[in-house]
C-alpha cells in the first residue's frame, strides 16, 4: 500500500465506524480500532508485508460492514 491509499483506508474505516458503530458486533468495532491504529504507525513505513497484511484486512472489515448494513444476503436469498 502506498502512504496515500493507507490515508485513504484509515478516513474510510473511521467513517465506517463513526457511521454505522451502533449496528456492528463489538467484536468488527474492535477489529477496526485495531486496523486503524497499526495503519496510522506503519503509515512511514515501508514494510511492504505488513502493508499488504493491513490492506487484506481493511478490506475483509469493509466486506463484513457493508454485509451487515446492507443487509445483502438477504437480497441474495
Amino acid at each position: 500500500m502506498k502512504k496515500r491509499s493507507v490515508e485513504n483506508s484509515v478516513l474510510m474505516l473511521k467513517k465506517l465506524r463513526d457511521t454505522h458503530h451502533c449496528q456492528l458486533d463489538i467484536s468488527v468495532v474492535t477489529e477496526m480500532n485495531e486496523v486503524i491504529a497499526e495503519l496510522e504507525k506503519v503509515s512511514n513505513q515501508q514494510n511492504s508485508e505488513r502493508l499488504q497484511s493491513l490492506g487484506l484486512r481493511v478490506l475483509q472489515i469493509l466486506g463484513v460492514v457493508i454485509s451487515v448494513v446492507s443487509n445483502i444476503k438477504d437480497l441474495m436469498k
